[in-house]
């Protein structure tokens, strides 16, 4: 940060909490889209298993190549939006360097008592050290989830255009 004056460990530490709240804002908003994934696509695997559309029976092979697609790409999109919903702190916090007092799966390694002994010993940059790594481990935690629901995102699209070209091939 450019500038003359200096800032104040409260300062410091109001912007890690801040820069955390838009972060821990990211992983909800990942999840609310991945559950938002999964119910597109498990209805349209729905509605075209009770239109028929993915019961081969009889079928040309070109719609049974496109129906097979189809069901594969929207069980695929279901499956990465499964993985971003998933939980993963404690998988990528085990990297991160610190935070005993304030990554949730460190803390509940230790006793309240350990906690608060801990809490009380701090110092400013003790803290500040202690936010760093909380917001680091959130920060690798929104990273993996962007991944895959983004991943869902261009599968589910293709699997849209896969249904809409079934769709046409049964109009045909």
């Amino acid at each position: 940060m450019a500038g003359s004056h200096d800032t104040t460990l409260q300062d410091k530490l109001s912007y890690l909490d801040k820069t955390h709240s838009h972060v821990f804002e990211n992983i909800k908003l990942s999840d609310q889209k991945a559950a938002t994934f999964i119910a597109l696509n498990s209805g349209m695997i729905a509605g075209l298993y009770g239109a028929k559309m993915l019961i081969v029976e009889q079928a040309r092979l070109a719609s049974t190549i496109v129906s097979s697609l189809t069901f594969a790409l929207l069980s695929t999109a279901i499956f990465l939006a499964v993985i971003a919903i998933r939980p993963r702190g404690k998988m990528l916090s085990a990297k991160v360097l610190g935070g005993e007092l304030a990554i949730p799966w460190k803390i509940a390694d230790r006793s309240q008592e350990e906690l608060r002994v801990g809490i009380l010993a701090s110092d400013g940059e003790g803290l500040i050290r202690e936010s760093c790594a909380l917001l680091h481990s959130r920060a690798r935690v929104n990273s993996r989830k962007d991944f895959y629901v983004r991943n869902a995102v261009w599968v589910s699209v293709c699997a849209w255009f896969t249904t809409i070209v079934l769709l046409l091939m049964a109009t045909i």
